[in-house]
């Protein structure tokens, strides 16, 4: 298994019923070192996927299907306060966010007891990708997302709201509260 360090956002929800994926690898076992990967899914389930740089489309097409990738240049700049995205491909403008995180009494805890080794090995997630590689996710901290806004194609998504359905990525399900998973995410070679 190949470890990927940073972290996910898996799986924003809103109110236009798209949902968003946001995956910031610092650290990666491949020949791109860092990778930056922003996945929509729209309400007919179509799954379209920004990736930056462009070189790494061969790494993620090894665990993935989706019905467009595209190379793209993502800048995210961090605060503390916020998390700003900007997305876009030579010719447009894709996405602008702004993610608001916040750290509570139940992320202090939760990330207390990621500390523990047997608390971590309860909350590893396994499964398999949409191409059958096995995947794991270990979690190293926690932090919640108080709100979100996100600009698509020039039109606003509305607010962050509970999931109304189910979307999984392979065995991956979206989660069900807004949250950033500083992580190690382990993929089959």
């Amino acid at each position: 298994m190949q470890p990927f360090k940073g972290y996910m956002i898996p799986g924003l929800y809103f109110e236009s019923d798209y949902c968003l994926y946001i995956l910031r690898w610092e650290e990666t076992p491949t020949q791109i070192k860092k990778m930056t990967q922003i996945w929509f899914i729209t309400p007919d389930n179509k799954k379209i996927c920004y990736i930056d740089p462009s070189e790494g489309i061969p790494v993620f097409n090894k665990y993935h299907l989706f019905d467009e990738v595209t190379g793209a240049q993502i800048n995210i700049q961090e605060d503390g306060n916020h998390i700003k995205i900007w997305c876009r491909t030579s010719n447009e403008e894709i996405l602008t966010a702004d993610i608001q995180p916040e750290v509570t009494l139940e992320n202090r805890i939760v990330n207390l007891l990621l500390k523990i080794k047997y608390t971590k090995k309860l909350l590893i997630t396994k499964g398999k990708t949409e191409t059958g590689k096995a995947f794991s996710n270990e979690p190293v901290r926690i932090v919640n997302i108080a709100d979100a806004k996100v600009i698509f194609h020039g039109k606003s998504q509305g607010r962050l709201i509970k999931r109304k359905r189910k979307i999984k990525i392979g065995d991956g399900e979206i989660s069900e509260k807004a949250l950033v998973n500083y992580c190690v995410h382990h993929l089959e070679e």
